[in-house]
C-alpha cells in the first residue's frame, strides 16, 4: 500500500500538536519578517496546502473546540500513525495532540519509502517523514535535530555554489533545498513534576513524528529532462540496460567521459575545495541530461548526510553557528553529527557513497554488456580527477590532504550491518582502490605536470 513498486496515493495523515511540543524552523523570506509566529505557521501552511485543504484542517481543529493559538500543525505518514497508536493514546487523551484524518493532496511514494512526492502538485514540496521500519540496513526514522537544523544547512549549501565561478560555469550543480523542518520537542520552559510526567510521551516518539520539506524538480523546471541516477545501471523488461539507447548514440567512452565531468566533478569540488562532504550514492543523485548527453547533477538530503571538519573548511566566516541550534549540540562529540576530526572521514563518505556504493554498479554493466572494462571505467574516473587538478581549480596541498589514491580504503559493511542485531553498531573492512591500481598500472597516460605520490 505504501511501497514504491506499487505506486499507490498516499494522503497525509494531519495532527494538531500543542504548541509547547514543536519546534520548527522555516527559510527566512521577506514575506515573514515581521510575522509572529503564529501568522508564519498560518501563512506557510496556508501556501504549502493550498486555501481549501487549510481551511479544511482548520474546521475540523474548531470541531474539536482548539484553534491556532495553541496548536501547531504536524503531518505524519498514515502508515506511522498506525504503527505509533499505542504510543499516541496519552497524548490523545489529554489533547497534547487532536487527530484531524487524512486530507489534502495525493501522494507517491519515491524509491526512499519515506519521502514522498506530490501528485496532485508536482511543483509542490517533496515530504519527508519518519517511518518504524528498517530498510536497507537504516532504521528510517528521522533525528529530531536534524529535522530543524535542515534550513539552515540547505541555505549554506546554497550560498557556497551561488558564489561559485566552478558550480556556475565549469560544473554546474542543483541542489534540491530543505527549505522548512517540524519536529517533537519537550518543552523547554520550568514546569512542575506532574507537567514534566506528563511530557514523557514525546521522548519515546520525537524521532518518529516530524517532516522536513523539500524543493521538488519542477520548482526547477528540470522534470522533463531527469532521470533517478540508479536507473542508469538498471536493466528494463526488454533485458537491455536503460542507458542502452545513449550508449548506441554516443559511444562509451565520449559518454562515461561526459558522465564523470558532470556527476563526480561537483561533488569532488564541494569536498576538496569548500570541505564539505556529501552522501552522494545513487538515491541521492537525479541526472540532467539532454536526449541521453548528461549535462548536470541534482543532488538532495543533506540533513542527516553532510559532514566537514571545521579546520578543512575553506570559508569557516559563512558556516552556520550550530550552537545555538540545538541543544544536543552543545557538548557533542567530534563525529557524532555533523563535524568529524579527520578529513579521513570524509574521503571514506565521498568513496563509499559516490565510487563504491553507486558507480561501480554502472562500471560491472558497461563491462559485462558492451566490453566497457572496468580498469577502463576506472580511468577514466582518475583522468578527470587528474583534470581537475592540473587545471589548478583546488590548490595541490588540499587535494593531497584527502589522499583519494591510497592502495587500500575503507568501506561500510551494509550487508553484515543489515544481519546484525546491535542495529546501531556500524561495520567496515578494506577493500583494494581501483584508483589507486590505476595509479601504478597507467601512469603512462598521465600528465608529467602530475605529482608523484606516496604509498
Amino acid at each position: 500500500a505504501y511501497g514504491p513498486e506499487c505506486g499507490g496515493k498516499i494522503k497525509l495523515h494531519w495532527l494538531a500538536v500543542r504548541q509547547c511540543y514543536v519546534k520548527n524552523r522555516f527559510s527566512a523570506t521577506p514575506h515573514t519578517q515581521g510575522l509572529t509566529r503564529q501568522q508564519q505557521h498560518s501563512d506557510f501552511w496556508q501556501d504549502e496546502l493550498g486555501e481549501q485543504t487549510w481551511r479544511l484542517i482548520e474546521h475540523r481543529l474548531a470541531q474539536q473546540g482548539a484553534g491556532w493559538h495553541d496548536y501547531h500543525l504536524v503531518p505524519a505518514h498514515p502508515w506511522q500513525v498506525k504503527k505509533l497508536a499505542p504510543q499516541l493514546k496519552h497524548p490523545l487523551a489529554c489533547k497534547d495532540i487532536i487527530d484531524l484524518g487524512q486530507a489534502g493532496d495525493d501522494y507517491q511514494a519515491s524509491i526512499s519509502v519515506r519521502t514522498l512526492i506530490n501528485l496532485s502538485r508536482p511543483e509542490k514540496a517533496n515530504i519527508k517523514l519518519p517511518l518504524s521500519m528498517v530498510n536497507t540496513s537504516s532504521l528510517r526514522t528521522i533525528e529530531p535535530h536534524s529535522i530543524s537544523t535542515a534550513p539552515v544547512l540547505s541555505q549554506w549549501l546554497s550560498d557556497i555554489v551561488n558564489n561559485d565561478a566552478f558550480f556556475q560555469q565549469q560544473a554546474p550543480l542543483v541542489l534540491l533545498r530543505e527549505y522548512a523542518g517540524i519536529r517533537l520537542q519537550a518543552p523547554t520552559e520550568s514546569r512542575d513534576s506532574k507537567s514534566q510526567a506528563g511530557d514523557a510521551w514525546v521522548a519515546q516518539i520525537d524521532d518518529k513524528l516530524g517532516v522536513i520539506f523539500r524543493e521538488s524538480l519542477e520548482q526547477h523546471q528540470l522534470s522533463s529532462q531527469a532521470v533517478p541516477f540508479m536507473a542508469l545501471a538498471m536493466h528494463e523488461q526488454d533485458d537491455l540496460p536503460f542507458i542502452h539507447a545513449w550508449i548506441e548514440r554516443y559511444d562509451c567512452g565520449p559518454w562515461l567521459q561526459q558522465l564523470i565531468k558532470t556527476v563526480v566533478l561537483p561533488v569532488w569540488h564541494l569536498l576538496v575545495h569548500h570541505g564539505i562532504a556529501l552522501e552522494a550514492h545513487a538515491q541521492n543523485m537525479i541526472l540532467i541530461h539532454d536526449n541521453g548527453w548528461p549535462s548536470k547533477i541534482v543532488l538532495r538530503d543533506f540533513h542527516e548526510s553532510l559532514e566537514f571538519v571545521d579546520a578543512f573548511v575553506k570559508n569557516p566566516e559563512i558556516a552556520p553557528d550550530f550552537l545555538p541550534l540545538e541543544a544536543c549540540y552543545r557538548n557533542a562529540k567530534p563525529n557524532q553529527y555533523y563535524w568529524m576530526d579527520s578529513i579521513e572521514a570524509l574521503r571514506e563518505l565521498i568513496v563509499d557513497t559516490l565510487f563504491v556504493f553507486n558507480l561501480t554498479e554502472l562500471s560491472h554493466l558497461m563491462d559485462s554488456v558492451y566490453g566497457f572494462s572496468e580498469q577502463q571505467f576506472w580511468q577514466q574516473v582518475y583522468l578527470q580527477l587528474q583534470a581537475y587538478q592540473n587545471n589548478n581549480n583546488t590548490p595541490l596541498q588540499r587535494l593531497r590532504e584527502v589522499d583519494i589514491y591510497q592502495q587500500t580504503i575503507q568501506t561500510e559493511s551494509l550487508l553484515k550491518r543489515k544481519l546484525s542485531e546491535t542495529k546501531q553498531q556500524e561495520f567496515h573492512h578494506k577493500i583494494a582502490n581501483s584508483l589507486a591500481h590505476k595509479l601504478v598500472k597507467e601512469t603512462a597516460v598521465v600528465s608529467s605536470t602530475a605529482p608523484s605520490h606516496q604509498y
